[in-house]
């Protein structure tokens, strides 16, 4: 592949290899550290395959625009990340044809999805974007097989769809789509755009209101997505995925991931969330939480206290302490009073 770049020329025979080379790889070191919330080294890679990519032709150009788009609204910057996001779009109006890779999910049409949310001033780009995806005239109930040679290269448009349908509250159409998606996906082997794809299963269950399905889908995405390393896209959807990280948490589901997805979501989004996510989470951390008199009797042991003391502060029997020693051994995963105490620290109770 480095060699068919660096011997690749322009229709002018310029050669014009080591610039493609350099810059690809730049974007998508970029890509990466955005997807793993390396903001910082992000931005380094991007702006400089931005830099380069303006002696480039319209579609590299639109790609770092993009990227540096999605960068922008992370960063909080919304304006900037709108006027750039207007570049990219200027530029994709003025291609003949629609270039459509899988590998380039950083779609103008999803940011202007996470854009239109950022306030009343840019709630137009919803339905500037739902314009731009139907001049290409897709439908949701278009008989397509994304992992056949002739339906593959326009899956990213198919992609954009579904994300438009979840955004206008009509998320029963998109359902087949995503399933259709998810199923070239998987038989492919593609294994970024799986959880791709569950994400957006899980947003579009939670939009319909099943949030047993949704927890379902987004179950399946963190066991994928965890050893990825994967945060923007989790974090990147907002309000709907900050609360169904709550749920899964609240269900033991990927609890230690879930929490730590949490922890890269502005605090304004934080402080909607009703649930206090960190009780729930050492809860949810034991095979069953402890009662209010095991923690006395835990607390008792973690002084040093003998089951006939214990007994005595407690006015109970000693066969009663034992009786609870036993459950907060077995709730703890512990075999002996230092390694339950040991646990207990670990999860914050003591």
């Amino acid at each position: 592949g480095l060699n068919i770049t660096q011997n690749w020329k322009d229709t002018r025979g310029k050669p014009r290899g080591t610039l493609m080379t350099t810059t690809g790889l730049q974007l998508g070191l970029g890509v990466v550290l955005y997807q793993l919330n390396d903001l910082a080294g992000a931005a380094t890679q991007i702006q400089r395959s931005a830099d380069l990519f303006e002696l480039g032709e319209h579609y590299e150009r639109k790609l770092s625009y993009t990227m540096l788009a999605y960068l922008k609204q992370a960063q909080g910057e919304f304006e900037t990340s709108a006027e750039l996001l207007r570049k990219a779009c200027a530029i994709e109006d003025t291609m003949v044809v629609r270039r459509s890779y899988t590998s380039d999910r950083s779609s103008p049409t999803k940011l202007a999805i996470l854009l239109s949310r950022a306030g009343p001033e840019m709630a137009h780009l919803l339905p500037d974007a739902s314009r731009r995806v139907m001049k290409l005239g897709v439908r949701s109930t278009d008989k397509v097989d994304f992992s056949s040679p002739a339906d593959y290269p326009r899956e990213l448009i198919y992609s954009d769809l579904a994300c438009l349908l979840i955004a206008q509250d009509r998320a029963d159409e998109a359902l087949p789509l995503l399933s259709s998606l998810l199923e070239a996906a998987i038989t492919m082997g593609r294994h970024g755009d799986e959880i791709r794809y569950l994400v957006l299963m899980t947003l579009a269950h939670h939009a319909l209101g099943d949030m047993q399905t949704a927890l379902d889908f987004l179950s399946r995405a963190l066991t994928l997505a965890e050893p990825e390393g994967y945060v923007r896209l989790f974090v990147d959807e907002g309000p709907p995925m900050a609360e169904l990280l709550n749920h899964a948490i609240s269900h033991n589901i990927s609890p230690e991931y879930a929490n730590k997805l949490l922890d890269f979501f502005p605090k304004d989004i934080l402080s909607a969330i009703s649930v206090d996510r960190k009780q729930t989470f050492k809860s949810q951390m034991l095979v069953e939480p402890l009662s209010e008199r095991e923690i006395e009797v835990l607390h008792l042991m973690a002084e040093g206290y003998k089951y006939k003391e214990i007994a005595e502060r407690l006015v109970v029997s000693i066969n009663t302490v034992r009786y609870h020693t036993r459950n907060i051994y077995g709730k703890l995963n512990a075999t002996n009073r230092t390694q339950a105490i040991g646990r207990a620290k670990e999860l914050n109770l003591l």
